[in-house]
């Protein structure tokens, strides 16, 4: 009777713990953008640091940012959304569609530091979906 009383003070107690532990790294999808992805406020920070060398961000400019992120994400859920992975061809619209809507609010300067940062900076994962990826024909890490 005793081994079996500490084999389930033992079981529970792991299940304590393991619990524990997801709930302490954001378990499930809470953990600041799902999946492992960036919300949009640290997405917008890290554009905003990203460009500020080329001269400051005004609050137009980082209001015209944050819509660019919000719509982008916004794009990429629909695009998941129907259950089947989307196309190549539909992901790259988006980001183009992403690109665009920066470079009219950004300055050419700004737009150039934007286009520098990693793809996961700036809120893709590059050509194919993969991480660090870049357009085709970029240079790696482009």
């Amino acid at each position: 009777m005793k081994k079996l009383s500490l084999f389930a003070a033992i079981a529970l107690g792991v299940l304590a713990c393991v619990s524990l532990a997801q709930a302490g790294r954001g378990g499930g999808g809470g953990g600041g953008g799902g999946r492992g992805g960036m919300n949009a406020d640290t997405m917008v920070s890290n554009i905003v640091v990203a460009v500020t060398p080329a001269g400051a961000v005004s609050d137009t400019e980082k209001t015209g940012i944050t819509k660019a992120v919000t719509d982008m994400l916004a794009a990429r859920t629909a695009l998941r959304g129907g259950g089947a992975a989307p196309t190549p061809e539909a992901t790259q619209k988006v980001t183009d569609d992403y690109n665009k809507a920066m470079a009219a609010v950004l300055t050419p300067e700004q737009n150039k530091l934007f286009l520098a940062m990693p793809p996961m900076g700036r809120g893709g994962r590059g050509a194919g979906g993969k991480k660090g990826g870049g357009a085709p024909g970029a240079a790696p890490g482009a």
